[in-house]
């Protein structure tokens, strides 16, 4: 489930994962909100009863990151379906707790992060866009959080080379120092 920027202002839903057209592989966005501040409201009446009268209210609590603060760290990941099948079948299962802990998910080996060159630090990364384009073709859209400068990039995930699978290829530069070439910033535009 994505963080609260992310479903409100970058892809107005509250899920961030996308399966491939022949459903053999899933893309996610994980997470990490450990350095986003907390925002704390009061919810006056938690009841569905608009006449209730509730004497005191109850605090919610959520990580909510204000302009200037600290965003989620975000990285794209993608889990092939179609290979976590075959090595299942051919191998055995093996839901053992040291598979689990090589990456933290219970399919380490047919589960990998993808990384691209000239991909902006965390804490200045926003992944606008994650699209299937066939079905082992991915592409992914960055920017900076000025969203003034950023990628589009291509993976291809069907390579025999684990490392090759995870490592995009730029196709598309945006921003000022890009296509565009202008100081505006990039349009969320799907």
């Amino acid at each position: 489930m994505p963080d609260w920027v992310y479903e409100e202002e970058i892809f107005s839903r509250d899920f961030a994962l996308w399966w491939s057209p022949d459903s053999q592989k899933l893309a996610f966005l994980k997470f990490d909100e450990t350095e986003v501040d907390e925002y704390n409201f009061p919810v006056y009446n938690p009841t569905s009863d608009n006449d209730a009268v509730i004497p005191y209210t109850h605090d919610v609590v959520m990580k909510y990151p204000k302009p200037g603060y600290n965003n989620p760290l975000v990285s794209v990941h993608v889990f092939d379906l179609g290979r976590h099948l075959v090595s299942d079948s051919d191998l055995g299962s093996d839901p053992s707790p040291e598979r689990a802990s090589m990456t933290g998910f219970p399919d380490a080996e047919n589960t990998y992060e993808l990384n691209w060159p000239q991909r902006h630090a965390a804490n200045e990364s926003i992944i606008l866009e994650v699209a299937w384009v066939g079905n082992a073709s991915l592409i992914v859209k960055e920017v900076n959080r000025n969203a003034d400068n950023g990628t589009v990039l291509l993976f291809d995930l069907d390579a025999d080379d684990a490392r090759l699978r995870s490592f995009g290829t730029v196709v598309r530069k945006l921003g000022k120092e890009g296509e565009e070439g202008d100081s505006g910033w990039i349009d969320n535009v799907r």
